[in-house]
């Protein structure tokens, strides 16, 4: 055990003495998430603190200021329902942990690397489509510009006459809390026209959020190649980008978001502004698109709805990672060669051992083990022990608040 010096333990004694007013704000200056834990795992003081003054929550929003509408957390799956008696009210000793568990949970997946495949699960609309279904939204799920050698794979607009005349395609993404890294898209090069023409936008820009009839996003999102069934009124968009040129080439373009943007609701729209290019047949501006791919974190663990007017993000203890991203993956229109990184044996493998762990039989053994099973999954399984050990302050300190 590393020693501690004098001066050390002078200061934590002198934190000690402070009341709480003066902790939380010390505490309030805490940025990294090793911080807050550390924190949090000093002393039953220091622990209601961090709970009380919400830093997991607070670190989230820092990162990521879209997580500043969710007002209340709900654990459980679709089942479990938010108590509406709580609306309106300050949040109680039980609500506040279960909130300090799920942002710190939702922190740590917050920060995981972005996924291998598109987070992109179905298209949901074009706000118009020249010839349906040949060159509807759909086509854009495939990376290849042509379905053989026959039968090329785009989706056009309509022609217009003005050159600025804007469109736009909406995506459904695997999670409805994902984290988006960067947007790909790939211009459409008319190879059976003559000159072969590019059609692609001037600039392009990027919305996220969610639709405006929230309980009939499954509904909408099951009709996945609808040419203009919906509008952007149809859905609340709670992230804007800035507007990214985009260049006149047959190239997969990368469009990265500095920094990443957190997709509250599963939903992008991508905006394509500006035309380039007319057709010699009848002179009027297209914007054709070959291939969009959404790259990111999705956060399979999370849910958000909203409950009479409030939005509720709801944290699913008991769904398994692996298989909702499995799942999602196996649902998805996509055609990747590549499987998504991590391995599901490996996931079954670390939640087995959880199982194990619970039971108290591998607690002699968790350095060998994490040893055995590498920094990821050991990882994982330490914060699982530094929940369990403080599992007893938890309860004392729910007992002593209520």
């Amino acid at each position: 055990m590393e020693q501690v010096d004098d001066a050390e333990v002078d200061d934590l004694y002198k934190m000690g003495q402070l009341g709480d007013d003066e902790t939380t704000h010390i505490f309030k200056h805490l940025v990294s998430p090793s911080d807050v834990a550390c924190a949090a795992a000093v002393s039953r003081f220091w622990r209601r603190i961090v709970i009380e003054s919400r830093l997991w929550r607070n670190l989230c929003i820092r990162r990521f200021p879209e997580i500043e509408m969710f007002e209340y957390v709900v654990v459980g799956g679709p089942s479990a329902q938010l108590s509406m008696d709580v609306v309106g009210k300050p949040l109680s000793p039980q609500q506040l942990l279960i909130e300090h568990h799920a942002y710190s949970t939702l922190c740590k997946q917050l920060s995981k690397e972005p996924w291998e495949r598109s987070c992109i699960s179905k298209s949901i609309s074009a706000s118009s489509t020249d010839n349906f279904p040949d060159e509807s939204i759909a086509q854009t799920l495939y990376p290849s510009p042509t379905f053989s050698e026959q039968f090329p794979s785009y989706w056009s607009s309509k022609g217009q006459k003005l050159a600025d005349v804007p469109e736009y395609l909406t995506y459904e993404l695997v999670t409805r809390l994902c984290v988006v890294h960067e947007v790909r898209i790939r211009p459409f090069e008319a190879y059976f026209q003559y000159g072969n023409p590019i059609y692609s936008a001037k600039f392009v820009r990027f919305r996220m959020g969610y639709s405006s009839s929230w309980n009939q996003k499954d509904e909408l999102s099951s009709t996945s190649t609808t040419t203009s069934s919906d509008s952007c009124d149809d859905y609340i968009w709670t992230y804007t980008s800035q507007e990214f040129p985009m260049v006149q080439a047959d190239t997969l373009q990368h469009f990265k978001l500095e920094p990443p943007a957190l997709c509250v609701g599963g939903v992008i729209q991508i905006e394509l502004l500006g035309r380039c290019q007319t057709q010699r047949a009848d002179q009027l501006y297209y914007i054709c698109i070959c291939h969009v791919n959404v790259v990111g974190t999705p956060i399979p663990d999370f849910d958000c709805e909203v409950v009479q007017g409030k939005v509720v993000l709801r944290h699913d203890t008991e769904k398994n990672t692996s298989d909702s991203l499995c799942q999602a993956a196996e649902e998805s229109e996509i055609l990747d060669d590549e499987p998504p990184a991590g391995s599901s044996n490996e996931h079954s493998f670390a939640a087995r051992v959880r199982q194990l762990d619970a039971t108290g039989l591998l607690r002699q053994d968790r350095l060998l083990l994490n040893t055995v099973m590498g920094n990821a999954v050991g990882e994982n399984l330490l914060l699982d022990q530094d929940q369990e050990a403080s599992s007893d302050d938890e309860d004392e300190y729910m007992v002593n608040a209520l």
